[in-house]
């Protein structure tokens, strides 16, 4: 009784979970490779980019290097690095790399302030830009990175923006955190594309400054963490028609894998951490569903051990799990150009089972700490 229960349970989420990311193909699918062949920008016209930092030494140069490197104007261009207390020598060595160069500027979140959503905040305030682009410090910015956003921009009139970012590193443990990332990514653009938009990356991310300013004045979010996501919710309600997700392998934002364990759950825990403040009713299905799935599935594998659950039984909903997400991760590796990684398909969905069990349950109860600070849900 309890083997059948168990399977009629699993079965339907599974199911249900299937159909979701069956939708996110299609629409992923539908996406249109982008290309920028004449930017056409008027004279008046400022993009502001912004680069909150905190404790960024060792990655600096390369972002002020990138950033330099970027085939744009600078007439038409401003960008802010905003240090929000950092505790190296983020602020003399930005000090020294940005002389000379007066479309960038360098400015410092005010004592009694932190956090990177307060630094965006001063930084956008700040910015004269009518386009606010967003990346981190610890990013790689290809050299055509703010022009195709412009371009998208001017084409098509988005009030908001959602770039793909794709992550690197070295090894099995890296490739397990590229392969998941690569799959959140994917499922995010498939939704926007869908009008369905759950998530989306201040790593890569471009909005108009009016919106911005309207979500601020709007009160909506009071969470210490997560602009991106509640500015892209906010958005979602008013404007949802005005959300784009730039399909463009010039606008690939590239960042760093984690390197241990412990900085791994640190991030998963503090990206988990705020969906307890989420109202979007897709967001939240879309959560419930992916936890229920690999719950179930956690428990089918768990029975199967004690051999409490037919293993046969257990290896038929894997089965119906890992087929709609292999698809996804096929055309999603195919864009980003990686579809080596596929080859750890198989033991990384069985270890992403136990992995999200873990991290969705401490994420609903454990501070999270992000750049040596704690903060509470």
């Amino acid at each position: 009784m309890l083997q059948e229960f168990v399977f009629i349970f699993s079965l339907i989420w599974i199911l249900i979970y299937a159909l979701l990311i069956s939708s996110y193909i299609w629409s992923w699918l539908k996406l249109k490779p982008f290309v920028c062949l004449k930017t056409g920008i008027p004279s008046d016209f400022i993009v502001s980019v912004i680069i909150p930092m905190r404790n960024e030494a060792d990655n600096i140069a390369s972002i002020v290097q990138s950033l330099k490197s970027q085939n744009f104007p600078t007439r038409n261009l401003e960008i802010i690095l905003i240090d929000d207390s950092s505790e190296d020598q983020t602020w003399d060595m930005a000090q020294k790399l940005i002389t000379s160069f007066d479309y960038f500027h360098l400015i410092k979140l005010e004592n009694g302030k932190r956090g990177k959503k307060e630094a965006l905040k001063k930084a956008i305030e700040y910015a004269q830009g009518h386009l606010i682009v967003t990346s981190d410090a610890d990013c790689i910015l290809p050299p055509n990175w703010i022009k195709t956003i412009v371009c998208y921009y001017i084409r098509y009139s988005p009030r908001l923006i959602s770039g793909p970012v794709f992550m690197l590193g070295r090894g099995w443990f890296s490739a397990f955190q590229t392969i998941e990332f690569m799959s959140l990514t994917a499922s995010a653009a498939g939704a926007i594309s869908i009008k369905k938009s759950t998530m989306s990356n201040a790593a890569n991310m471009a909005f108009e400054k009016s919106l911005y300013l309207e979500f601020l004045s709007s009160n909506a979010d009071q969470t210490t963490s997560g602009d991106d996501v509640f500015l892209l919710h906010f958005a979602k309600k008013k404007y949802d028609s005005k959300i784009h997700f730039l399909h463009s392998r010039d606008a690939i934002v590239q960042t760093y894998t984690q390197s241990s364990l412990s900085d791994f759950f640190r991030q998963r825990i503090r990206w988990t951490s705020k969906s307890h403040k989420y109202k979007d009713i897709d967001t939240i299905l879309c959560a419930v569903i992916v936890l229920f799935s690999n719950f179930s599935l956690f428990a089918c594998i768990i029975l199967s051990v004690l051999q409490k659950f037919s293993l046969s039984w257990a290896a038929v909903l894997l089965l119906l799990k890992a087929v709609p997400d292999f698809i996804l991760l096929f055309y999603a590796s195919g864009f980003y150009r990686c579809r080596k990684l596929l080859i750890g398909f198989i033991p990384f969905s069985i270890l992403y089972i136990f992995y999200i069990a873990f991290v969705g349950l401490l994420g609903s109860f454990l501070k999270f700490e992000w750049k040596g600070r704690k903060y509470s849900r």
